[in-house]
């Protein structure tokens, strides 16, 4: 006859075993299940900078903002913004279009840029919404990775 503590004890024995062989089964079944999945698919800069909208988008700023606004100067904080979405996009447009209607309109953030240049921006009124909309993907995606630490 088997004591009640040792029948206490193989029952326990068994019970973690039990849950020891369930932890591996289900274990188990998620590794494949998990190898069978994809990775998720990550665009290196070259393949992100190659895309139609941004490799356009840089066009566009290269014959458009550049010669006054380079992405390289410590002073663009303005840039920097438009990556932090730190702005009114419908205002930002008419602004690049056509500055004086901003500044006319008492716009307190393009007034004060107004003031602190010194000078009005140079209107685009060509520019139409879907080049805006690329200029500015071209200038988040230069902007977010200048911010990866390089290895």
């Amino acid at each position: 006859m088997i004591s009640r503590s040792k029948y206490i004890k193989k029952a326990i024995i068994r019970a973690v075993l039990l849950i020891a062989a369930i932890y591996v089964i289900y274990y188990g079944m998620n590794m494949k299940n998990q190898s069978e999945e994809k990775s998720p698919n990550i665009m290196s800069y070259d393949e992100i900078m190659n895309t139609p909208q941004i490799k356009n988008g840089k066009l566009l700023f290269q014959k458009n903002c550049s010669p006054c606004h380079g992405l390289n100067k410590t002073d663009e904080l303005f840039l920097d913004r438009i990556v932090d979405s730190a702005y009114d996009k419908n205002v930002l447009y008419t602004w690049i279009r056509n500055s004086d209607s901003v500044i006319k309109s008492g716009n307190v953030y393009y007034n004060q840029l107004y003031k602190e240049y010194g000078i009005k921006m140079t209107s685009f009124p060509d520019l139409t919404d879907s080049m805006l909309d690329e200029i500015m993907l071209y200038i988040k995606a230069e902007k977010i990775f200048q911010r990866i630490p390089k290895q």
